[in-house]
């Protein structure tokens, strides 16, 4: 399958990570800001556990790491996003497990 690969640069050392507790679909979870990421992650093992009941669709689009590495998305679903009251319909990428939920600029 063919992808298009985007970069995820993520320098920043762990004291300095942003975090924001945000709700998809009414259900907490916590993501790490990156304004450098194009795009939203979230790992699968945080996806199922969520349960969120949205289908999960095809993504054409892999990410590169900071270290080079190349994560396929297992796929993306849309949703609806909401941080203080204001909400807005997003599209999530859910990616292998160990990866770091990131929320990217696309919902900043």
């Amino acid at each position: 399958m063919h992808c298009d690969v985007v970069d995820l640069f993520e320098m920043t050392p762990d004291l300095d990570k942003y975090l924001i507790d945000v709700e998809l679909n009414g259900k907490p979870q916590r993501f790490e800001v990156d304004s450098g990421a194009r795009f939203s992650l979230l790992s699968e093992c945080d996806f199922n556990k969520l349960n969120l009941g949205v289908p999960l669709e095809k993504s054409n689009v892999c990410f590169r790491s900071y270290t080079s590495n190349i994560i396929k998305p297992i796929g993306k679903v849309s949703l609806t996003v909401t941080y203080n009251g204001k909400q807005i319909d997003g599209e999530l990428h859910i990616v292998p497990a160990g990866h770091d939920a990131l929320l990217g600029r696309q919902w900043i």
